[in-house]
């Protein structure tokens, strides 16, 4: 006699009766998301790919066509400010939000010294001072909060942002 209901699928099952999952490989899983992000197979392990602002950096978007390698340093000021915002967050004893992209501080957090977190908190309030002001929610949503969600319009004003905290971080 056969029980009421939907017949099981033919599938191996856990000791409690459900149905197996099984879990894909996680190298091909952040492969297929990085493609969907615009990597291709040549430049998908590549870490700039991991974070918003490394992915415009990979795109293009920070080109400069006399000069090559401003790309690189606008992506690496970009870097560089996300890491003075996670110290001074770590200064200020305030939770931090994913901590994924380059230049975040890792590991165990740590008592710090308040001379240092007064140091911390007044290097990023120096280069956010540098930064052109109506391009600070910018800087904020892309590089701090890595948010995905960016209008083609904040292209010249991160731009722009990036350059000033480029010439900041020469000048610190």
């Amino acid at each position: 006699m056969s029980r009421a209901g939907r017949k099981r699928k033919l599938v191996e099952r856990e000791p409690n009766g459900r149905a197996q999952r099984t879990l894909g490989d996680p190298c091909i899983t952040v492969r297929d998301q990085r493609i969907a992000r615009g990597a291709n197979l040549d430049n998908w392990r590549a870490q700039e790919h991991s974070t918003p602002l490394g992915r415009m950096f990979m795109a293009g978007a920070f080109d400069h066509p006399l000069n090559a390698d401003t790309a690189k340093r606008r992506y690496d000021a970009g870097v560089w400010y996300r890491g003075l915002w996670l110290a001074k967050q770590r200064a200020l004893n305030l939770p931090q939000p994913h901590v994924r992209s380059p230049g975040a501080p890792t590991g165990k957090g740590r008592d710090i010294d308040p001379d240092d977190a007064l140091k911390a908190i007044q290097r990023e309030t120096r280069a956010l001072n540098c930064v052109p002001r109506g391009a600070k929610a910018v800087i904020y949503s892309v590089i701090v909060l890595e948010s995905e969600d960016w209008f083609a319009a904040w292209g010249p004003v991160l731009t722009a942002a990036l350059d000033a905290l480029a010439f900041h971080q020469a000048g610190a």
